[in-house]
């Protein structure tokens, strides 16, 4: 997938966006390599957008074809929203999880804690860390709501349904996602400075 990704501030900046995407139509030609229009699109972000602006390819009966502009776009399983905001990507994960938990808690009535903690740590919480550094919760609303999921799953086991949330999350050997998130973030940040 390719991906064209610029800043604009002037309209000279649309003409050479639209001269990259000619050359890579005749590139693509040239190698034998058709480019699926249909699959194309537009993308804006920004405060002052201007929406007007159309690029054209030809397709392979060298019909010309206009992108199309979108609000919104799944890439590499995040949706990106123009606002960038993240909040359709946060509750199609969440409702995700929540499925898989139904699916634990119907069919795996028996569970133990470790088998619990495994599951819970392969099947739910790997959809809710995916790709968490690009969209990093910040807005505490947000932050409960995700905190939500997890707090429903360490209800799952009657054994633990009397024990305060941070108690379970220490017999569990869980921590809180917000807190996971920031830790991975802080990571990231020393490896920056080191390389």
């Amino acid at each position: 997938m390719q991906k064209f990704i610029d800043t604009f501030s002037a309209p000279i900046d649309c003409k050479l966006l639209q001269y990259a995407l000619t050359r890579l139509q005749s590139w693509s030609q040239k190698w034998l390599l058709n480019l699926n229009i249909k699959k194309c699109c537009v993308v804006s972000y920004g405060r002052s957008v201007d929406k007007t602006i159309t690029y054209i390819l030809a397709d392979h009966s060298n019909q010309e074809a206009v992108f199309e502009r979108y609000d919104k776009v799944k890439d590499l399983g995040v949706w990106f929203d123009k606002k960038l905001s993240f909040r359709e990507h946060v509750q199609d994960k969440i409702n995700k999880a929540y499925m898989i938990l139904g699916i634990i808690r119907c069919n795996l009535r028996h569970l133990t804690l470790p088998t619990f903690v495994l599951l819970y740590k392969t099947m739910v919480r790997s959809h809710l860390d995916y790709c968490c550094s690009i969209w990093a919760l910040y807005k505490k609303g947000d932050i409960e709501v995700l905190e939500k999921v997890q707090k429903r799953a360490a209800k799952i086991l009657p054994s633990l349904r009397h024990i305060s949330y941070p108690n379970r999350l220490k017999v569990c050997k869980l921590t809180t996602l917000h807190y996971k998130q920031r830790r991975q973030q802080v990571g990231r940040d020393l490896l920056s400075l080191m390389y």
